[in-house]
């Protein structure tokens, strides 16, 4: 059975930055969206995490700092474009490489209820 158009929208407006926190708060009762909530936020902690090695300083983070937050960054587009899709087609498939140890984990599964 495919979730309503409604729900896929807003499953796929939750990638978008504030919205995965406040989807997370007032969605929470519908699977989906509270899915692809979930996946939205530890895919944006890894834009951030490739943000804070982008702004390390010194030389030895110079060498290292530019091939990690590049495959970071990518791995984020990748995922991101990923996730909306599956968010519009109404699937709820786990993301590589945390998208399983997240639903396992029950992150913010108190709001789910």
């Amino acid at each position: 059975m495919k979730p309503k158009i409604n729900s896929r929208v807003w499953a796929a407006v939750s990638y978008l930055p504030p919205f995965f926190a406040l989807l997370l708060f007032f969605k929470g009762k519908d699977s989906l969206v509270f899915f692809h909530a979930r996946q939205a936020l530890w895919i944006w902690l890894l834009f951030v995490l490739a943000l804070i090695v982008i702004l390390l300083p010194g030389q030895f983070f110079a060498l290292a700092k530019w091939p990690i937050s590049i495959t970071a960054a990518l791995l984020f587009i990748f995922l991101l474009v990923n996730g909306i899709v599956d968010a519009f087609r109404g699937k709820a498939n786990p993301l590589t490489p945390f998208g399983e140890y997240v639903q396992r984990q029950g992150f913010f599964q108190s709001l789910h209820k």
